[in-house]
């Protein structure tokens, strides 16, 4: 008698968003960004820092780094090296995902050759249009979308078949020690109570007397990990927060209200300023704009 075993997929891409190979010169410095969609950052070779949210790691060959959807994040070289990287955007869903969250992680060798077979069929089925010192895969996949749907689907599935390598119990992944120096620890403090706070404007000095330093260290630190000033950066992460909210189906009004604008229509400007939207195209969950 046969019998039928369901399942539910503990991780399965439903979406792709970038596929780069970069090359980039030190020094090197990306201030930061955020996005609808999970991505990944590989160290192909090269010493360099990525920071997202109030976390910064050190990343090194064999090194990869995961940010979650509306993580703001930023990358940059160090010790006089270049970097090279991939970059891969996608959306997905899983129970798989929760423990990809926030994690940057040492990969196996057989995990470093899997990956490699990822982007070695990219580049073999997709040639990258060039653009600065990235090379786009995606583009190409765009393009020929209706001519290489199967080429399509099996680097999704490669892909696919890498993630849920991560979860596998013989070959488990080493959690990245994160950056332990004064200043970033002092750098994720600052986020961290931005983070908490985004009902308030939190000054410089509000910061500087809850964490018992000066007011032009606060500035100095935080600048040290992102080319944007404070404001800017809690501006930015209540955005993401707004995002979040009103793809929940709260209404502008309130969220407006529960982020410490003053009015709606001030927040309506600044919102649409900050993501080239009107708040009320987020009411429903958007799909994101580079999805195959």
């Amino acid at each position: 008698m046969a019998h039928n075993v369901s399942f539910t997929p503990a991780l399965q891409i439903t979406a792709l968003n970038n596929c780069l190979t970069c090359n980039l010169h030190h020094p090197y410095y990306f201030g930061g960004e955020f996005h609808p969609f999970w991505e990944m950052v590989y160290a192909i070779d090269g010493t360099f820092r990525v920071a997202g949210n109030e976390k910064v790691y050190t990343m090194k060959k064999g090194d990869v780094i995961f940010h979650k959807p509306m993580e703001f994040h930023r990358l940059w070289s160090v010790d006089g090296q270049d970097i090279r990287a991939y970059i891969i955007g996608f959306c997905a869903t899983g129970d798989l995902l929760s423990q990809l969250e926030g994690g940057a992680f040492v990969l196996s060798e057989s995990q470093q050759a899997q990956l490699e077979r990822v982007m070695t069929f990219a580049a073999q089925q997709f040639p990258p249009l060039k653009k600065a010192a990235m090379a786009d895969h995606l583009r190409t996949m765009k393009a020929q979308r209706t001519q290489k749907p199967v080429q399509i689907q099996i680097y999704t599935e490669l892909l696919q078949l890498f993630l849920l390598s991560l979860a596998d119990e013989t070959t488990p992944l080493a959690v990245k020690d994160l950056s332990d120096s004064e200043n970033s620890r002092l750098f994720r403090s600052i986020v961290r109570l931005l983070t908490e706070h985004l009902q308030d404007w939190v000054t410089t000095e509000d910061l500087a007397r809850q964490l018992h330093y000066s007011p032009t260290r606060i500035k100095r630190t935080f600048a040290r990990y992102s080319d944007i000033g404070i404001h800017k950066y809690l501006l930015k992460l209540k955005i993401a927060e707004a995002i979040r909210l009103l793809q929940r189906g709260k209404p502008c009004g309130e969220v407006s209200a529960f982020l410490g604008f003053s009015n709606q229509n001030y927040f309506s400007t600044v919102f649409k300023r900050e993501t080239g939207h009107a708040p009320s195209l987020y009411s429903q969950l958007l799909p994101p704009e580079q999805t195959l």
